[in-house]
């Protein structure tokens, strides 16, 4: 029955205790075992006179709530008022794209016409498990001279849903890293036959660092391209667990600063920095070949410093055709041994060409 607000004394309210705090668990669950979840919470009115909810406020923009007002039928139209004795059940939904992986909880507050603070706070918790884990998931491989590799293994533990028609490729964000699978190519229905929905499958993968990679700093991470999975899906539909890569490749030849930042531009003006390139002697300052793989960024190489031989000034400028918006580019430096150095340059270029 739908009592009027205006019939609901607002100083009563204020004499009524809140109600207990229901809470949920729902425990482990995959963003491939549904991309959301929804638990009913019942609402009684224990007073002796009508109640009228007023809003119901969630906890952050992943949750929703509704009233179950007939079989198969919801509102999300308040207020809504309870006569003395009726129940009503509250719907909160969890859209689980939206939420980081790991332990959860999030809540949906019930305020009542005439009370400043929630009647009733309706929490659902759980584990939002990643669809694919990597042992380890840090990969470290300190110092690598250039000229030389170095090998490390990685596990990747993936749920056989993602792979009916067998094993994404595993890929590296950082231009160079090399990524073969260790063991024979997988072949998916062997293994996949009786085994349960969510299982997981292992797969050892070799990252490199090879021998012809750029020197300087690696900060790159692991991922599953969900676009090459049968059928496709996007990213935002399963979880991964973040497999990180870092290390030093040390060479003849470092940049003081590793990368340049112009911030700001205004279009159709130039800007320029300066990078110090140090060479471990002055014979690796000679026969450098320099590189932008952008059209508007140019570089400029300097002579040797006579009180310091090891040492020669990058000049880096972005010119006056640089069209608007975000770049991020690299200079590349290539000494005559063949070892590289590449430069990363970004910037913004605000009403340009």
């Amino acid at each position: 029955m739908n009592i009027p607000a205006a019939s609901v004394s607002s100083a009563l309210y204020a004499l009524m205790p809140a109600t207990a705090t229901p809470a949920y668990a729902f425990g482990d669950i995959s963003l491939l075992d549904a991309p959301y979840i929804v638990h009913d919470f019942k609402y009684t009115n224990t007073a002796n006179m009508p109640i009228v909810i007023e809003r119901l406020q969630p906890s952050c923009n992943c949750v929703s709530a509704s009233i179950a007002i007939a079989k198969g039928r919801r509102t999300t139209a308040l207020p809504y008022s309870l006569a003395p004795g009726d129940s009503v059940n509250i719907a909160v939904s969890i859209d689980l794209a939206l939420v980081p992986q790991g332990f959860f909880s999030r809540s949906v507050a019930l305020y009542l016409t005439g009370r400043p603070n929630p009647a009733a706070t309706f929490t659902m918790n759980g584990t939002l498990d990643p669809d694919v884990q990597f042992t380890p998931n840090s990969l470290d491989f300190g110092t690598v001279h250039a000229g030389s590799s170095k090998t490390l293994d990685v596990t990747a533990s993936v749920d056989n849903r993602l792979i009916s028609k067998g094993f994404p490729k595993l890929t590296s964000n950082y231009p160079g890293i090399v990524i073969t699978p260790k063991r024979s190519p997988y072949t998916g229905p062997n293994i996949l036959k009786g085994a349960r929905p969510g299982h997981e499958v292992d797969r050892v993968f070799e990252v490199t660092v090879p021998s012809n990679i750029a020197i300087g700093r690696i900060n790159a991470s692991l991922s599953f391209d969900g676009g090459q999975i049968e059928p496709p899906i996007a990213a935002a539909e399963f979880r991964t667990d973040t497999g990180s890569i870092s290390g030093n490749v040390a060479g003849d030849i470092k940049a003081d600063p590793e990368a340049v930042a112009f911030g700001a531009i205004t279009g159709g003006e130039t800007a320029v920095q300066k990078v110090t390139l140090i060479g471990s002697d002055a014979a690796d300052m000679t026969g450098i070949t320099i590189k932008s793989d952008t059209s508007f960024i140019l570089a400029r190489l300097g002579d040797p410093d006579k009180d310091r031989p090891n040492e020669r000034t990058l000049t880096l400028s972005v010119s006056n055709t640089a069209p608007s918006g975000l770049f991020h580019s690299n200079v590349t430096i290539v000494l005559k041994n063949g070892q590289r150095l590449e430069i990363p340059a970004i910037g913004y270029v605000t009403g340009g060409r």
